[in-house]
């Protein structure tokens, strides 16, 4: 698991289109579940990707309707993670789910 995600970019490769976050919670996480191999011609085991996923909770407002689009478009997408000790760069085309997190200040 790699934490302590500062910034992160994500980017439309088609176009350049980018959205930057300057403000990641430190709840964010990259977590890699399975490496998958596969076994070549020789017998020997092949790396073959893994199932990995990216959380990242933004406190940033500006590019959320870009990010939305993108998922509903279901647009391949790549991002680069930035922080003080592990950085993700992300250069396969992937989607992403979007949510939005609204509180509601409630005066007793």
């Amino acid at each position: 698991m790699i934490s302590g995600i500062q910034k992160l970019s994500i980017y439309d490769p088609a176009t350049g289109t980018t959205v930057q976050l300057n403000h990641i919670s430190t709840g964010s996480t990259f977590k890699i579940k399975d490496v998958l191999t596969e076994e070549d011609g020789k017998g020997g085991t092949v790396y073959a990707g893994d199932d990995s996923e990216a959380k990242i909770v933004s406190f940033d407002t500006a590019g959320f309707s870009q990010l939305e689009t993108w998922m509903n478009n279901g647009t391949p997408i790549n991002f680069v993670a930035y922080g003080l000790e592990d950085n993700i760069l992300w250069y396969e085309n992937t989607t992403m789910d979007v949510n939005e997190l609204r509180r509601t200040i409630r005066q007793a």
